[in-house]
């Protein structure tokens, strides 16, 4: 499975190599339990919406588009959301439990341009 040093190795090659374009990141989050929990996903979900700022501030050049699922079950087989958003070219996918690390370790081995992270 791949690491964030890969998504931060992307990052810091657009900010070393700015593009005169736009550039695009797509990054999915896939939740346990909801947003309005309060909690760990609730927490998570700030982290993405602070990332969207921080990115945007810093790096006017890429736009970076996440999707979230929530509500997904530690399950086999696999929620299909790891291979649909390996398949689509997301360059990030974060599982926000390790309950998710043998589906995005399955994941990981048939989109191997995808990041595949467990948090």
């Amino acid at each position: 499975m791949r690491d964030l040093a890969h998504a931060l190795f992307l990052l810091c090659t657009w900010v070393a190599f700015p593009v005169h374009s736009v550039a695009l990141f797509r990054a999915g989050f896939v939740y346990f339990s909801s947003t309005t929990d309060m909690g760990w996903t609730w927490k998570h979900n700030q982290g993405v919406v602070q990332m969207h700022t921080n990115l945007a501030a810093m790096l006017p050049s890429l736009h970076v588009v996440t999707k979230i699922k929530e509500n997904v079950p530690f399950s086999d087989p696999c929620d299909p959301i790891f291979t649909t958003w390996g398949s689509q070219g997301f360059d990030l996918v974060v599982g926000t439990s390790s309950g998710y690390q043998d589906c995005m370790i399955s994941a990981a081995a048939q989109y191997p341009n995808t990041t595949f992270l467990h948090v």
